[in-house]
């Protein structure tokens, strides 16, 4: 009943789950202003609360609550039951619930080996509903015990600052290493300094102080996005002060209050997380819903992902490794800051503009419906590049992104990805200067034409599918179910088609009929805006759909009168 919320909250859905309270105790009793109810409003809401008028609140929302007054899980739940529980509940009522913010973690970073038995259920879930669960990275408190130490403990121990969010304790917690979540890590919002105090960031989108870094089980990307959470602040002494968040209110994020308790204001900057980070991310997926409500939650997760983008300052280490202009030594630092830099925030920082429209000068193309693909299986898509975006007088930059999202059941007592899942997927794009014939050829190799030579340079992909290759080395594209990359290519070098064939290959399942699902995003974006291309891509589209359309009717026709 929060006067910023209440209009948006699906009361009679909102229930309890914890033991020994009445179904309908939903209320967000953690004291100091909640925490549902923060997360609500961040979905509600974004990065800035509407205090005055009558707000037009864009989604309904549900509140399961299974947190208890001290903003803890009791030791008698057992997550997994919970977090089965609550989404059955909710996708099976009366509105089919697809999208859930989940911000709970375990205290600790999450284990390498086995997938725990709370992150496996996530991924069961998201393969037997058509659900979307967006969960936080875990935060790193300000002080622990060991094994668990907190950011005051690693300044003490002499780490600073961005190192000890690499350190294997700073790993995301469980369940952040789901592969079918979309984990959330948390960056700044800038530099800030008030008397003695100052934030850990020193300009604005770097890695908040707190936020829990990747890799991930099996060197997995994770997170994959990071949002706005804050930040923590410090002092200069020795050793240093920490406070986690309040101190400065810039750096903390505004969110809705729970004034159940202690007077306090309605909303306030007083509080960070990636708990907060999180519901963010719901907010793009849940405007996505919003546009497409009959398209898979594949699909909202990939074009999440595929709107994410590095922030300036990561961005200009890619851009200084593309331009190959420096020394041996100077390139090998790049490219450790690159590859830490993933470790951080992925794939980058979301938009909700490019995740829901093109313009003159991006276009996305997107599969739908969900895909099935078997292993052994190979699908291949091809986008005609019109004339007017290859003419050899222009040199455009050309930006290509493309994101593969997939889905299959998950078997939790194997040690490895490829065998964790039933059917495993992965993705190539055709080369530069390699015709579509030759690239079939390439997608579909087998050991007959394994080691036939075929045309064609590479892209210069980002990632790339091994670890050693790519501006970003010792991880792979398809290392998850969500498998992003993207290119810089000079205009005049695109080829006539762009082609992507996505790959099935056999998992633990030895049945010929075990399938994974999947959907598929690819963008092309001008970076200069030199010349419209969304026209022309659209046209060469439609015509190309045209001529298969009219092939097949012949072919048809001719086997009819066979």
């Amino acid at each position: 009943e929060h006067l910023l919320l209440q209009s948006a909250i699906d009361q009679p859905a909102s229930l309890c789950f914890l033991p020994g309270k009445h179904v309908t105790d939903v209320g967000d009793y953690v004291a100091g202003g909640g925490h549902g109810t923060r997360v609500a409003g961040a979905v509600l809401y974004g990065e800035e609360v509407a205090k005055v008028g009558t707000p037009k609140l864009p989604f309904w929302i549900q509140n399961a609550r299974i947190l208890d007054d001290n903003n803890c899980m009791p030791k008698e739940v057992f997550p997994a039951e919970a977090v089965r529980a609550v989404v059955k509940y909710y996708h099976q009522g009366p509105r089919t619930t697809r999208i859930f913010n989940h911000s709970i973690n375990a205290y600790g970073y999450c284990r390498l080996r086995h997938m725990s038995s709370w992150a496996a259920e996530i991924d069961a879930l998201s393969d037997e509903y058509d659900v979307l669960i967006v969960q936080s990275a875990g935060n790193i408190w300000l002080t622990g015990p060991m094994p668990y130490p907190g950011v005051k403990d690693h300044l003490n121990a002499g780490r600073t600052y961005p190192d000890y969010l690499y350190e294997p304790a700073s790993r995301v917690a469980n369940p952040g290493q789901s592969l079918q979540a979309l984990t959330v890590g948390s960056v700044a919002y800038g530099a800030f300094e008030v008397g003695n105090w100052r934030s850990f960031a020193t300009e604005p989108d770097r890695p908040s102080a707190f936020s829990r870094s990747g890799p991930g089980i099996w060197k997995v990307i994770k997170p994959e996005v990071v949002e706005y959470g804050g930040d923590f602040i410090r002092t200069n002494n020795v050793p240093p002060d920490v406070q986690g968040g309040g101190g400065i209110p810039a750096t903390c994020p505004d969110l809705v209050r729970s004034t159940m308790q202690a007077p306090g204001p309605a909303a306030d900057r007083d509080v960070t997380g990636t708990s907060f980070a999180t519901p963010k991310v719901a907010r793009i997926a849940a405007q996505l819903q919003h546009l497409m409500p009959e398209e898979p939650t594949l699909l909202y997760r990939a074009l999440v992902v595929q709107s994410a983008q590095w922030p300036m300052w990561a961005e200009s280490i890619l851009s200084q490794l593309r331009s190959g202009q420096q020394t041996q030594a100077v390139r090998q630092q790049l490219l450790d800051d690159a590859a830490q830099i993933i470790r951080c925030i992925g794939f980058g920082i979301p938009d909700v503009a490019r995740a829901t429209t093109n313009n003159d000068y991006r276009t996305t193309f997107i599969t739908s419906s969900e895909t099935a693909i078997h292993a052994g299986d190979c699908h291949i898509y091809q986008v005609p590049i019109p004339a007017a975006m290859r003419q050899q007088a222009d040199e455009y930059d050309i930006r290509i992104d493309v994101t593969l999202s997939y889905v299959a059941q998950p078997r939790r007592t194997r040690r490895n990805l490829r065998r964790y899942l039933s059917t495993w997927v992965d993705w190539v794009t055709s080369r530069l200067g390699e015709g579509l014939n030759d690239f079939r050829v390439r997608a579909m190799k087998d050991e007959e034409n394994e080691n036939e030579q075929l045309p064609g340079v590479t892209l210069p992909w980002t990632l790339q599918d091994s670890a050693t290759t790519g501006l970003i080395r010792n991880t792979r594209r398809n290392s998850g179910t969500v498998q992003k990359d993207w290119a810089i290519v000079k205009s005049n070098a695109l080829p006539d088609h762009f082609c992507i064939a996505v790959r099935g290959h056999q998992g633990w399942s030895h049945d010929p009929d075990t399938t994974a699902r999947y959907a598929l995003a690819v963008t092309f974006e001008i970076l200069g805006k030199e010349i419209s291309i969304y026209d022309p891509l659209r046209i060469a589209v439609t015509e190309l759909q045209t001529q298969v359309e009219v092939e097949a009717e012949v072919e048809m026709e001719i086997e009819a009168s066979e």
